[in-house]
Order: structure tokens, then C-alpha cells, then sequence
């Protein structure tokens, strides 16, 4: 029981990192829309697409779970040695890809 727990932890574990991130996209855009966030301070923000901004975020996203699964992020049957490190890692290439896209 405990090994088929790990086990759809594991396969879950994209999926919520996927979700996280889009939910973090969803929270910018949302915040961008406040333009008065400092009191008595109107800055000139741009309104942001909403369609280009999920976009976006879905293709980071896909990113992030790429980029963890080639760096061993995501391993299945073996338990993650230094699981913080790999992370790391992985969430610096990513910003260096979304950077660039």
C-alpha cells in the first residue's frame, strides 16, 4: 500500500508542479490589473493580454516538468538524492528558458 502511495505521489507530482505554476501566472496577471497598489501612487502600467499571459504560463509550465524530467526531478522508482539541489536546478534553466521564449 505505502509503495503504490509513493507511487501516485511521484506521477503527481508534475501535475501539481504544473498546476502551481499556472496558478502563479493566473495570480500576476490578476495583481498586474491593480494599478494604485502603492497609496496616493498612480503608476502607468500596461494592461497584459490575459490569453497571452496563460499561454505563457502553460508553456512554462510544460518547461519546468521538461526541463525537471531530463535533470531527474521526477524519478519513479528510486528516491531523489538531494531533492532541493535538483530542484534548484532545474527552476534556474528554467527561468533561463523562459527568459528567452
Amino acid at each position: 500500500m505505502k509503495q503504490r502511495y509513493n507511487i501516485l505521489l511521484r506521477l503527481l507530482r508534475p501535475v501539481i508542479h504544473i498546476g502551481i505554476i499556472i496558478v502563479v501566472f493566473y495570480v500576476m496577471y490578476r495583481i498586474r490589473l491593480f494599478t494604485d497598489l502603492i497609496p496616493g501612487v498612480q503608476l502607468k502600467i500596461p494592461v497584459i493580454n490575459y490569453q497571452e499571459n496563460m499561454a505563457f504560463g502553460i508553456i512554462a509550465a510544460f518547461a519546468f516538468v521538461l526541463i525537471g524530467i531530463v535533470k531527474g526531478l521526477y524519478e519513479l522508482h528510486k528516491p531523489i538524492q538531494r531533492y532541493f539541489q535538483t530542484f534548484t536546478k532545474s527552476w534556474l534553466y528554467w527561468i533561463i528558458v523562459i527568459t528567452f521564449i
